[in-house]
């Protein structure tokens, strides 16, 4: 399973980018308050970043 969801992340590069944020804070990330925050963090730059690309095609 974790191979799989591996795969599905090297596809897109955007979520390549940030699953391999989310692999270094898995490691270094001491407490769950700072997870939620990382976590948070990814999803308002994968937000930002689809919004650019949607903005572009516009």
């Amino acid at each position: 399973m974790i191979f799989r969801n591996i795969e599905k992340y090297i596809r897109n590069p955007y979520k390549r980018v940030s699953f391999l944020i989310a692999q270094v804070a898995n490691l270094t990330m001491s407490t769950y308050l700072e997870k939620i925050f990382c976590m948070a963090l990814l999803n308002s730059i994968q937000f930002n970043s689809l919004k650019n690309i949607l903005s572009k095609t516009n």
